[in-house]
């Protein structure tokens, strides 16, 4: 958390923007360790928002893989706003347990939430802004913490959508992210 490309701040501010139109059972899991840099930021925000205390949870770093797993298991939406990314490993792992995907508009983030079939798929931009609501889940604009906002607004107030993207991105996980049958795929080729 406080990595300048995770927009963790974004996060934070659209978390805010969305809790008024959110049900009150809905928080927001910090899951990791904290940049130090981003501490006194952090603290800042809690302090200016008393109203979000009780549904900012902060884990800290966890190094045990059951209890990472049961945050993901609770989870029914994963939120990724980073400004850039390669490839993150976090959103196969929370496609593994069912998580609503929300992410920025990044290629990699994109391909994760399209159905296999459409992954590749050349896209204009014209097209992307006309179609943020994907397979698994959605995006937001880069650096857009009001369009996240409004994502988290959408998804948190849209039960059937998460049921239903919970089966469908599991079974997506377990056919084109598993990472052993992956290898086993490149070892054929090899």
């Amino acid at each position: 958390m406080g990595n300048h490309a995770k927009a963790s701040d974004q996060l934070l501010e659209a978390f805010k923007m969305a809790v008024p139109f959110i049900p009150v059972s809905w928080k927001l899991a910090l899951v990791g360790k904290v940049d130090e840099l981003f501490r006194p930021y952090l603290n800042d925000f809690l302090q200016a928002n008393p109203e979000l205390e009780g549904r900012i949870i902060q884990t800290g770093f966890i190094q045990d893989k059951e209890q990472l797993q049961n945050w993901y298991r609770r989870a029914k939406i994963f939120v990724l706003p980073s400004l850039y990314e390669a490839s993150a490993h976090v959103v196969s792992e929370a496609k593994t347990f069912g998580c609503y995907l929300i992410t920025s508009d990044i290629e990699s983030s994109r391909e994760a939430i399209t159905k296999h079939e459409r992954r590749f798929d050349l896209v204009d931009e014209s097209f992307k802004i006309a179609n943020r609501h994907l397979d698994y889940g959605s995006v937001h604009a880069v650096g857009d913490y009001m369009e996240l906002a409004h994502r988290m607004i959408e998804a948190c107030n849209n039960q059937e959508r998460l049921k239903d993207v919970c089966y469908s991105t599991q079974q997506d996980a377990r056919e084109h992210f598993d990472w052993v049958k992956l290898c086993g795929e490149i070892n054929t080729l090899l």
